[in-house]
């Protein structure tokens, strides 16, 4: 087998052979054994004639193959580097937090325990997504997850990190048009205490300025640009 390497940002796990039943048994065996999808491709040598390769590349099955590894080491070193280098989804964060519940079922609100930032839409919509996905089973007395969802939260534990999940744009929105209203900030304080990211604060700031909502009024010498409201007039409110 070969692993790109990950410092140009290409993931990719090949097995290459010139046998291609070989590679469909492969391929067969990893999908029944291990749920991790593979391609098969072929390719021309000149004076050597046909090969193929199976391919893992994607984040998710490469991160399943992490569980079977390989013995050789530099092969192994290099598929932690590419795991170490993955930015986690937000499924694959709410599916190793659910391990944190220790119950073998749960519901909506127990969830927002473990993401108190998110409104409970939010949550319903990503548990939906978990079950879309095989990963949760919804049931009259709730959800639980699926052996298939508890083999990969067991296994990416080691691997995701935890960050804060991304929120409703429009609630968002909202928020900070909420917290405007008693006077000017800047990012890092909004995000303070909205508890929010400042990226998803940034974000939200440069829509809410499109929409002509609020308006950069200053940057302060610690370099802080610093936000207010606008009137409906389209000037800032009276005031400043």
């Amino acid at each position: 087998g070969s692993v790109s390497d990950p410092k140009k940002g290409k993931y990719e796990i090949r097995f290459h052979s010139c046998d291609k039943p070989y590679l469909i048994q492969l391929s067969r065996l990893l999908k029944k054994k291990f749920s991790i999808k593979t391609s098969i491709y072929n390719y021309f040598i000149k004076g050597y004639g046909m090969k193929y390769y199976l391919t893992i590349s994607d984040q998710e099955n490469i991160t399943k193959f992490s569980s079977i590894g390989f013995a050789l080491q530099s092969h192994q070193r290099r598929l932690q580097e590419m795991i170490n280098n993955f930015k986690n989804k937000a499924w694959e964060i709410t599916l190793v937090k659910l391990l944190d519940l220790k119950k073998r079922k749960f519901h909506v609100k127990d969830v927002h325990q473990l993401f108190p930032y998110l409104c409970r839409r939010a949550i319903h919509w990503r548990l939906t997504e978990l079950v879309n996905m095989n990963y949760l089973r919804l049931s009259k007395d709730g959800y639980s997850l699926t052996n298939r969802g508890k083999f990969l939260a067991n296994l990416l534990v080691s691997h995701v990190k935890i960050t804060k999940l991304r929120t409703n744009p429009r609630e968002n929105e909202k928020r900070i048009l909420n917290y405007l209203e008693n006077g000017e900030n800047c990012i890092s304080q909004i995000a303070r205490d909205l508890n929010l990211n400042a990226a998803t604060v940034r974000d939200t700031l440069r829509r809410l300025e499109n929409q002509n909502k609020i308006k950069l009024i200053e940057t302060d010498k610690f370099q802080r640009k610093i936000w207010r409201m606008v009137d409906s007039g389209g000037s800032p409110e009276a005031g400043f």
